[in-house]
């Protein structure tokens, strides 16, 4: 197959699968979150347990590879939606806490570092700054991290599309 006939097949599978409805929000898994949450609330920091809570948002994600992709995936859209009893009580529960603020889309994402330096220069940067920090400082540096636990986590739940 050439280059020109393989990316033809992945831009049709792209697209047919973007006209399929995901069956449950992929992201954002109010159980997970709620999880997460209930797990850290013995830390007083808020900045830790939302990285704690991305680490394992991320880390729960099931990344799908197409066969004919070279360099990535995406998220499994497909993930089944759990039971309505269960969604609730994390959502009850979810309702004591702020909303995440902050962007949630509609950005350009700057992927010079982690493709200059990868996840494991990416982490070796960011513990030398959580080392030097202090306070607020050294929190969100630890948050970062968390989160970059869960972003190394992906590759690991990758999957080829049933």
């Amino acid at each position: 197959m050439t280059d020109a006939e393989r990316i033809a097949v992945v831009r049709a599978r792209v697209l047919e699968r973007k006209a399929a409805p995901p069956t449950w929000p992929w992201i954002g898994n109010p159980i997970i979150e709620a999880a997460s949450l209930r797990a850290s609330e013995n830390i007083p920091s808020w900045q830790l347990r939302r990285g704690g809570r991305t680490r394992d948002l991320l880390a729960a994600l099931t990344f799908e590879i197409d066969e004919l992709e070279m360099l990535a995936g995406r998220v499994d859209r497909q993930t089944p939606a759990p039971p309505e009893t269960e969604l609730k009580k994390a959502q009850e529960y979810l309702g004591q806490y702020p909303g995440t603020g902050g962007q949630a889309g509609h950005c350009e994402l700057d992927y010079s570092r982690v493709m200059a330096r990868g996840i494991d220069g990416l982490r070796q940067d960011l513990e030398e700054r959580w080392q030097q920090g202090r306070g607020r400082k050294a929190e969100a540096y630890q948050s970062f991290l968390y989160a970059l636990d869960g972003l190394g986590a992906l590759p690991a739940r990758a999957v080829i599309p049933r």
